[in-house]
């Protein structure tokens, strides 16, 4: 066994884990399409890495597993992992899936590592204070983006919702309500004196946060109704926010002076930040889980550390519940009455899911399975992650209304256990369930026998007892046949399982998991409480010595399979680069299609495509440069229909072994059929992709293929019924194939959906007209007209409709106010005088 080997391995491991944790909690980049894609990029490297250095010291030291109790956390974890792979090979859709699947094999990977390799105080600290020192930073600049100092471009994305290093207030909560209670397990409650005024101390702490902060909410508009109070409340608090949330700074430690409280002010003080920060989100989901995580705290707080009868305990955890019950009910009421749409949107969202659960959809479509394939999904689902690809052909007409748009995207359906469900099937969901119960189980029973002493009365405060885990002489139980020793470890147990109970609740109703920022640490932490579960473990190099001393023997072998794995790893770290290296060119190319640049859009695009050939956006907007720029020359241009094989696989070499070509046929092409190619390949990602057959619809109606363009009209009807544009485009086809009474169809159903579309009831008008339906084109002219007074084409309509009715008075005065609001209108001008001549 190489130690020196070894020794490098474990520099790696055990700095390189605590680094990626700190920069996968800061880190954001803001010239990518996606700010955080830098995020998803130090997943990808930093994990490789490190599993890579892990995989290459357990070839060294010949054993998987520091113990076999180790097993017992491991297992369940790998079958998860294997359902994630199952559900893969039956995935219609491999490359979303294999997106997903390549986080579950990193998150796993980093799970395996920190729960093997960070079996020592000494590293689990070093963990500890880097994931901490983030957040002081993440909340730092979450408290800059508060009172208004953000110097980056993405300032006030969410409006006054902040969202510090994440890009998103949900995902900065999510990561608060999992670090908050390691915060906690800083303060002393083995003592009744301490504890007493640690508790009063944090709860006057959080009394203020929450008072200050509902101010914030409030704002002038709600506190001006408190009349002179509320005027004065106002200026302090609000109108001069930064100099009152230090006043309150200063005033919360000169509260914490009074009630004695002798150490830990500072941490109280952070406490109030980190608050401040949670609720100033305004993420009801986050309140929740916080709220959960807070009460898991406590109540374990309580039971098993706080040296107190059982009906002091009581009372305690009654007050303490009911108070935390009705504050939290209170939060998210007022915010539901500020933001229903949230709510509405993960009912609806959560309805369709579960539709799609029920009826496990083939290929992204609406069709239900095969009775051969039903069996199959209903166990292993679907394909993991290919939720969005599925759900637009479920999503529920209200989410449009709730949105506001129609091109948006939902990539998850905001519950955690839903999307495993539908993802995996019932199998993947019960693995879930499984490991979950397994480390929830084993951890609050391990920490129940570390601190079996809460049913004893309180200990006296000036006499060292044997209870207080921070007395020197310790404190000693025994378990069984174990003598265990209430140390550090055993608070870190109690924030690692309140955190993670958090989380989970949070993301009953939120989709962080799914992400990188709270993906990462979620499974990392997970790794980390199954070590503190077990605790130290003395090294067993017999373990299972039989099954590898052959291989052991072999030094030729083990350097084979290690110089495979640091190859492999090499060449992922440089795949993985090319997703980051896409997003930025696809971030520059949507820049220069805002511009009108179409040249250098494509050239991005392509760009983009070299690195990532599945980028289902890149091919969507380029299909809509081409549909835009609308050259419709028939030219070979090698720019645009010279497409390399780089553009359409990650690895064409392979392509061209084994179907012998060396690109692309090439041919003469015009923008429209240009767009139509891009978006067919857009269609083979992702069949349903936003609004691609609504803008393929669009192709046709250019070029004049009216059935064609009918059809995918019928498509995006079909998946978003409330998009009035689609109507009328679609009424348009009917009109030119002189269908009246489809094109009669439609229009109302255009004007039905957006009441305010203007040129739709001008139209309908002329559909009504070319039937001889004179008073139902009058009324639709009028009303465009009555929409938009200023409208000189709906004016215009109904003057030409008086003038053919020989209504001449009426079709004067329409010309007449075009000329009001158009002078230079030549033809107003000229019908005007001929009308006037005649009299």
């Amino acid at each position: 066994m190489d130690k020196r080997l070894i020794k490098y391995c474990n520099i790696i491991i055990e700095f390189g884990l605590p680094i990626l944790a700190f920069l996968i909690a800061l880190s954001f980049y803001l010239k990518t399409y996606d700010s955080c894609q830098i995020k998803i990029t130090l997943l990808h490297i930093g994990a490789t890495i490190i599993i890579a250095a892990w995989i290459v010291k357990v070839i060294e030291r010949g054993r998987l597993l520091e113990s076999r109790e180790q097993r017992l956390y491991v297992i369940p974890v790998l079958f998860f992992l294997l359902s994630g792979i199952i559900s893969f090979s039956i995935s219609p859709f491999k490359f979303t899936s294999f997106e997903e699947l390549t986080r579950r094999v990193l998150y796993i990977g980093i799970f395996l590592v920190a729960l093997i390799e960070f079996n020592s105080s000494e590293k689990v600290n070093r963990m500890f204070r880097w994931i901490l020192a983030a957040t002081f930073i993440a909340v730092f600049y979450g408290l800059v983006q508060f009172i208004d100092l953000d110097p980056f471009i993405w300032r006030q994305a969410f409006g006054d919702r902040i969202f510090s290093t994440f890009g998103n207030p949900n995902f900065f909560a999510a990561f608060l309500v999992l670090v908050t209670p390691l915060i906690l397990t800083f303060f002393d409650f083995s003592e009744p004196e301490k504890a007493k005024r640690t508790i009063v101390s944090l709860s006057l702490v959080v009394t203020i946060g929450i008072l200050y902060c509902f101010m914030q909410f409030l704002g002038k508009e709600g506190l001006m109704r408190l009349g002179s109070l509320g005027a004065k409340a106002f200026f302090f608090f609000v109108e001069n926010k930064t100099y009152s949330f230090f006043f309150l700074l200063l005033a919360s430690l000169c509260l914490m002076v009074l009630v004695k409280m002798k150490s830990k002010k500072l941490l109280a003080l952070f406490m109030f930040i980190v608050l401040v920060n949670i609720l100033m989100t305004r993420t009801k989901a986050a309140y929740i889980g916080f709220a959960a995580g807070s009460c898991f705290f406590a109540v374990a707080t309580t039971l098993f550390i706080v040296p107190a009868t059982k009906k002091q305990k009581k009372i305690f955890l009654a007050v303490f519940l009911s108070v935390v019950l009705l504050g939290t009910s209170l939060a998210v009421v007022f915010l539901i009455r500020e933001r229903i749409d949230s709510v509405r949107f993960r009912v609806f969202t959560w309805l369709s899911t579960l539709e799609m659960i029920r009826d496990y959809p083939e290929k992204g479509t609406t069709i239900k399975s095969t009775p051969g394939k039903e069996l199959v999904h209903k166990f292993l689902g679907t394909g993991i992650g290919t939720f969005k690809i599925v759900y637009p052909a479920f999503r529920r007409p209200q989410i449009f209304h709730i949105e506001g748009k129609s091109n948006t995207e939902t990539d998850h359906p905001e519950n955690e256990f839903i999307e495993v469900w539908y993802d995996e099937g019932i199998v993947g969901l019960g693995i879930f369930l499984w490991l979950l119960w397994v480390f929830f189980y084993t951890g609050i029973k391990r920490l129940k026998q570390v601190t079996s002493y809460s049913g004893q009365a309180a200990p006296s405060p000036n006499k060292i007892s044997r209870f207080n885990p921070h007395s020197k002489k310790g404190a000693k139980f025994k378990i069984g046949y174990q003598i265990e020793k209430l140390t550090r470890r055993q608070y870190l147990l109690l924030g690692l399982l309140s955190g993670l109970f958090g989380l989970l609740v949070h993301n009953l109703m939120c989709v962080n998991m799914r992400f990188v920022s709270s993906g990462f640490v979620f499974w990392l932490f997970l790794g980390l409480l199954g070590g503190q579960i077990l605790g130290e473990k003395e090294d067993n190099p017999s373990l299972e010595r039989n099954m590898r001393d052959e291989f052991l023997s072999n030094i030729r072998y083990r350097r084979i399979i290690q110089t495979i794995v640091i190859i492999l790893a090499i060449f992922l770290v440089f795949f993985f680069r090319r997703f980051f290296i896409a997003d930025v060119h696809h971030n520059i190319a949507i820049a220069y299609s805002k511009a009108g640049m179409w040249e250098n859009a494509l050239k991005e695009y392509q760009t983009v495509l070299r690195n990532n050939p599945y980028y289902a956006m890149t091919h969507y907007f380029m299909g809509n440069v081409y549909n835009d720029r609308w050259d419709m020359k028939r030219v070979y241009d090698p720019r645009w229909d010279s497409v390399d094989l780089r553009q359409k696989y990650f690895f064409p070499s392979i392509y061209r072994l084994l179907n012998r070509r060396e690109e692309e046929d090439q041919k003469p092409r015009t923008d429209a059929e240009r767009a139509v190619a891009k978006y067919a390949d857009l269609k083979k990602l992702a069949p349903n992709y936003v609004q691609v057959h609504f803008q393929e619809g669009t192709v046709y109606t250019k070029l004049g293929e009216w059935d064609k363009a009918i059809e995918n009209f019928e498509k995006y009807l079909a998946l978003d019924p409330v998009y009035a544009p689609t109507y009328f485009k679609m009424g348009w086809c009917y009109v030119q194939k002189k269908d009246w009474a489809k094109a009669e169809e439609v229009y109302q159903k255009a004007v039905e959906w957006n009441p305010k579309f203007g040129q739709a009831y001008i139209n309908l008008g002329n559909v009504y007209f070319m039937q001889g339906k004179f008073a139902e084109a009058e009324n639709c002219y009028k009303k465009a007209a009555e929409i938009n007074d200023s409208d000189i084409s709906a004016h215009r309509s109904l003057a030409v409709f008086y003038w053919n009715l020989k209504r001449y008075d009426l079709a004067l005065k329409e010309w007449e106010k075009i000329l009001e609001l158009n002078p230079e209108d030549k033809e107003a001008k000229s019908i005007i005088e001929q009308m006037k001549a005649k009299r």
